[in-house]
């Protein structure tokens, strides 16, 4: 991506900016965008209902004739500016000039609409945040964005319902370019994963580009973008003027991305709900029931609790909830109470080529007490029985893979693993984690293959969890599986029998009848993509075969183990730099040393990190940098760290003597040296060996 030379670049100092992009590679994920981009798209303009001015004499037409009249006479000045900031030779430095010209113009089209319920109003740049700390999350200052009604004073990106991205030179339009795509396209692609990620439930996102006196209207979804066809500010007005009035007072929270299947309550229900007295109280969510098997709707019960930051991914949205329960459940209102019961709502888009996480699920007959245990799930259908879906190319044809939203239940509360109060109940929780993916891979032949930090968590009351269950693996989407099972039930009509015979001679018969056969068997799984998991936490040798354009190699044990490890080194990092005791230069020494770890984007920096083995290799400045003491930290746990970084590096070395072996330019002398070397291999033995010696030195302190 080129260098932005707008006055919004992210601000990379969030303690939390996990990889300022979750997994994203900047360069990659502008080429995924231009990949992904249909242009002149007529149905954008027909989505916003702009048809709704063609009729002349209408009501609608009639609203906005006597503005499009006027326009360029009461707008002469603004017009004439923007015109001249577009033709001036350094056009990029002056966007911020552009501000109070379209601002005017806003302002105009919103004019004479009278009172509205909507209401939605403009408001020029803000930094925008989300509600929690969302790993990846960057802070951005869009030029403008069309904000709910009442909201004009947030910088919360959930009450964002558009936004809007400027450009100042008239060459500065919407492209695709060899290495990806033009900047406003870029940069308005990065607002809409992360538009999308912070306000709940959006199936899409709605932002309006201008660049010198032009515009045009994209749409986001899960699997492509659809830009407009092009419209002059000046020549086009009557277009301009509908589709700010219509982003901005017309179109319904639905029509600008929110799921239907879902129902926002106000600030004053939520409190009546949940008890949630506090004056910044997170709005509640009403679940209607979105698929034909389950008729039970539920109620999210304060903020999210993980949040993806993809595009083009499967943008997880996991809440707590309760079942919500009303004698007048379609008014959602009144008598309304919520369940005593709390579960885990995750929702996430699918690709329709895997079977579902349910379906996964259900292929784990039986339990492990650190596994997540599973209520039930379905695909989300639409209002006419569908499945809710986009497809992953614009244009595409029926048949080929597309995105399918899906939402399940877990009945496992837990909480994110650098919450931990004290060691023990990280390796405890760790460890229990581990004997969970030993579990399904030896026990049910299904390997996870995308072990991150969202994906183990601590038991939520650590001090009364069952031995074994301290914390829990989740997230089974992406788990290697050969077969489902597949129970067919045969169902068959019975005859009549002869019983005997009654005193009189006549015969006996039975009634018609009808028996019941169920035959446990399996199916083949769709098993998607061979290659998956989150880049922040991929083995290095997965990693290198990546970098390196190799065949996509089969993950295995010791890859998902190597994450085990990254991701307890991620935990600790996140434990430390949270910490609000540091004094500005210990700060930034975290801050610098957790963004070495986990803070790099492009997928070379990332491999290199790996190749340092920089999530671990911090601890070994420990008396120089700084004191175990002034981090809370033991000995005995310092020493686990150094233990890993330890056999990550021979297993390294490992790879790197293989790697050698088969170069066919070797000599045999050189052949013979490499061969001589020990392997160390990666496997549940040791790493589950390190974390009960761990774990018995400190339960031997307290």
């Amino acid at each position: 991506m080129e260098t932005d030379h707008s006055p919004r670049k992210p601000n990379p100092g969030s303690t939390h900016n996990f990889a300022s992009s979750h997994s994203v590679d900047h360069r990659k994920f502008a080429m995924e965008v231009g990949r992904r981009t249909q242009f002149e798209d007529d149905g954008v303009f027909s989505h916003l209902r702009l048809d709704m001015y063609k009729t002349k004499g209408g009501a609608h037409a009639n609203n906005i004739e006597d503005l499009v009249k006027k326009y360029p006479i009461e707008n002469a000045g603004a017009l004439t500016s923007l015109r001249e900031l577009a033709a001036s030779s350094s056009a990029s430095a002056k966007e911020r000039l552009m501000y109070p010209h379209l601002l005017q113009l806003f302002q105009y089209a919103l004019t004479s609409l009278g009172n509205n319920e909507l209401g939605r109003a403009v408001v020029e740049e803000q930094e925008l945040r989300p509600d929690i700390d969302v790993a990846g999350f960057s802070l951005v200052k869009p030029d403008f964005t069309i904000v709910d009604h009442g909201k004009e004073n947030s910088n919360l990106w959930r009450h964002r319902a558009v936004f809007v991205e400027v450009k100042t030179s008239e060459g500065e339009n919407p492209k695709v370019t060899p290495t990806g795509v033009s900047r406003i396209l870029a940069q308005a692609a990065t607002y809409a994963r992360l538009h999308m990620s912070a306000r709940p439930f959006q199936l899409f996102s709605v932002g309006l580009l201008i660049w010198g006196t032009h515009f045009c209207v994209a749409i986001f979804d899960r699997g492509s973008v659809r830009l407009s066809p092009a419209k002059s500010i000046i020549y086009d007005c009557e277009t301009f003027i509908a589709v700010v009035r219509n982003l901005g007072h017309v179109l319904s929270d639905i029509e600008l991305g929110q799921d239907p299947t879902v129902i926002r309550l106000d600030e004053e229900e939520t409190r009546r709900l949940t008890g949630d007295q506090s004056s910044s109280v997170y709005p509640s969510y009403v679940i209607k029931p979105f698929c034909g098997k389950d008729s039970r709707w539920w109620c999210t019960v304060g903020p999210m609790i993980w949040s993806s930051v993809s595009l083009f991914g499967r943008g997880t949205l996991v809440f707590r909830v309760r079942e919500y329960k009303s004698m007048d459940i379609q008014n959602h209102r009144l008598d309304a109470s919520l369940g005593e019961a709390t579960v885990v709502m995750k929702t996430a888009w699918r690709d329709s080529g895997r079977n579902s996480e349910s379906e996964i699920y259900g292929a784990v007959r039986g339990g492990h007490p650190a596994l997540a245990s599973h209520i039930f799930g379905e695909d989300v259908l639409d209002a006419d029985g569908n499945s809710t879906e986009v497809r992953q190319v614009p244009g595409g044809q029926e048949g080929q893979e597309t995105k399918i939203l899906h939402r399940l239940f877990i009945s496992t509360l837990g909480r994110p693993i650098w919450e931990y109060e004290t060691e023990l109940e990280l390796l405890k929780g760790f460890l229990a984690a581990l004997s969970a993916h030993e579990w399904l891979s030896t026990k049910k032949k299904l390997l996870h293959r995308d072990i991150s930090a969202g994906n183990i968590l601590l038991a939520a009351d650590f001090r009364n969890a069952p031995s074994g269950a301290e914390g829990f693996l989740c997230d089974l989407e992406y788990a290697r599986v050969n077969e489902l099972p597949k129970d067919v039930t045969e169902v068959r009509r019975v005859a009549p029998v002869l019983r005997g015979r009654y005193a009189s001679g006549n015969p006996h018969y039975t009634d018609w009848d009808t028996s019941m056969k169920i035959t446990f068997g399996y199916t083949t799984a769709k098993r998607g993509a061979d290659l998956t998991g989150t880049l922040q936490f991929m083995s290095l040798r997965i990693l290198k075969a990546i970098d390196e354009n190799q065949a996509q190699p089969s993950q295995g044990i010791a890859d998902d183990i190597e994450s085990f490890i990254y991701v307890l080194g991620y935990a600790v990092l996140m434990k430390i730099t949270r910490q609000t005791k540091w004094d500005t230069s210990k700060r930034k020494y975290w801050q610098d040393t957790f963004d070495a770890a986990f803070g790099k984007i492009d997928h070379k920096d990332i491999v290199k990190a790996r190749v340092s083995i920089a999530p671990l290799e911090w601890a070994q400045k420990a008396g120089t940098d700084f004191e175990l003491e002034e981090i809370g930290m033991s000995r005995p746990f310092f020493n686990i760290l150094l233990r890993l970084f330890i056999l990550l590096q021979d297993v390294h070395r490992t790879q790197v003597r293989g790697n050698i072996g088969k170069n066919p330019y070797v000599d045999d002398t050189v052949r013979s040296e490499v061969s001589s070397q020990p392997e160390i291999m990666l496997g549940y033995r040791e790493f589950r060996e390190i974390l009960e010696q761990g774990i018995t030195k400190l339960e031997l302190r307290e």
